[in-house]
């Protein structure tokens, strides 16, 4: 019976030992190896990219700002090199380097070891208040990766985050992304159209959460409010995840510039743009005929005009206004792109090396109850009821409502000063000094 008691306990145990050894078998190898194995293949798949990768990148707890995309190029020698779209503690498109690696914590994690501007940015601590900054994450668990393709999860935040092999200049594609993301921010409402109905509304976030613009959507149809988070590309606007409308599945939309609308590939819904068109920084540039006013008095009269052009300056930001000035005239007048208008403030436009005077746009008042300057570089004029005219821009440039006084800001003339002494006007192209109601005519 001893005997029999003694077979019922060893039994059990003998047959565990037969079924380690079978694991054993299957697997062939100590989890630890076949970790160092994955590891040893992540790392060869990162760094063999020739243009690196580009990571769809959510800070903030449950994607609350939406995404930006960041580059990244990681060396054999545990160097990474990185940049991003917006400014961080770098400028946009800037190069930073560091390090990383990849290390065995709750499976493979990649993770950035040294401070790097771009991505530790997204986890600062930004006030005693907020004490998590924009949440970001620095360490990613490697969920599953493909030859082209990371799938990655915050290890702190858990945010689902794709990373891929970028197959183009990694900083060329940074720049066009910035650049829709700019323009696209202008378009704030979209009627959801489904075959030719309005189905609902979609709305752009317009808030701003520790510098960075929220890219998240709030959706509404069929008595249904949603708040989506999205990631631009260099045309598109991806989800974070598919969106379910009328039982169709979105992934993104594709922008339409021509209609103003953006596009759900292979279905018939189109987000329809609402509101006034917002014209594109690059509509602005090219040559005009520039009519302006040698008096201040009201009704303007445009007695005078001149062949001017916009040259791209710094290209979604500001113009250089050629065909005003002298020929001999140094300096530059900077025209600003904001929101679809084009502003001209008050300027310095050249220092002179050798005396230190400034030669100044210097805005104008109105000949109201006198007649008045400043050296405010706030104060200026901006575009008003722009209209196409077959293809070419025409629009008068209006007081930008910022000088309170003096009816406001009627033109500019164009003067050098000592300090705070006159020096002396200066004319421009056409021999005079006073430059007032611009309207600019597209040639």
């Amino acid at each position: 019976m001893k005997i029999f008691k003694y077979l019922l306990l060893v039994i059990p145990v003998l047959c565990m030992t037969s079924c380690l050894r079978e694991e054993d078998d299957v697997f062939g190898e100590a989890p630890a190896i076949r970790m160092q194995k994955t590891i040893a293949g992540y790392k060869s798949l990162l760094t063999d990219a020739p243009n690196g990768w580009i990571i769809n990148y959510y800070p903030e707890q449950k994607y609350g700002v939406g995404g930006y995309a960041i580059y990244c190029k990681f060396s054999a020698d545990g160097k990474v090199d990185v940049a991003c779209e917006v400014k961080t503690n770098v400028d946009s498109y800037e190069i930073a380097s560091s390090t990383w690696d990849i290390i065995p914590y709750q499976g493979p994690v990649l993770t950035f070891d040294t401070y790097s501007p771009v991505v530790h940015y997204f986890s600062e601590v930004s006030s005693t208040s907020d004490r998590d900054g924009r949440a970001g994450d620095y360490d990613f668990v490697v969920m599953k990766a493909v030859k082209d393709t990371f799938y990655l999860s915050g290890l702190k935040n858990e945010n689902k985050i794709v990373m891929w092999k970028c197959p183009e200049n990694p900083i060329e594609y940074l720049k066009q992304v910035n650049a829709f993301a700019s323009s696209a921010t202008r378009y704030k409402t979209f009627n959801i159209v489904q075959n030719g109905d309005s189905i609902g509304t979609i709305k752009m976030s317009g808030t701003i959460t520790n510098n960075l613009l929220n890219r998240v959507f709030t959706a509404e149809y069929s008595d249904t409010t949603i708040t989506v988070p999205f990631y631009y590309t260099s045309n598109e606007l991806r989800l974070q995840k598919p969106l379910e409308i009328k039982g169709t599945s979105i992934e993104g939309f594709t922008w339409d510039k021509t209609n103003s609308r953006y596009i759900v590939a292979n279905t018939n819904i189109v987000l329809q743009y609402v509101g006034t068109k917002i014209y594109l920084y690059e509509e602005f540039l090219g040559k005009y005929k520039l009519y302006y006013s040698s008096s201040n008095a009201t009704p303007p009269n445009r007695n005078r005009s001149l062949e001017v052009s916009l040259i791209q300056e710094t290209e979604g930001v500001n113009y250089r206004l050629e065909g005003l000035l002298a020929d001999n005239s140094p300096g530059k007048i900077i025209v600003s792109y904001v929101d679809g208008q084009i502003e001209v403030l008050g300027q310095i436009m050249y220092t002179y090396p050798d005396t230190k005077y400034d030669f100044w746009l210097l805005p104008y008042s109105y000949n109201i109850d006198g007649n008045y300057v400043s050296t405010s570089t706030t104060y200026g004029l901006i575009s008003d009821k722009i209209e196409d005219v077959g293809g070419k821009l025409q629009f008068n440039l209006v007081d930008n409502k910022r000088w309170t006084s003096h009816g406001g800001t009627a033109g500019f003339l164009l003067r050098n000063y000592n300090g705070s002494t006159n020096a002396g006007n200066v004319n421009g192209k056409d021999g005079q000094a006073y430059y007032y109601f611009w309207r600019f005519e597209k040639q």
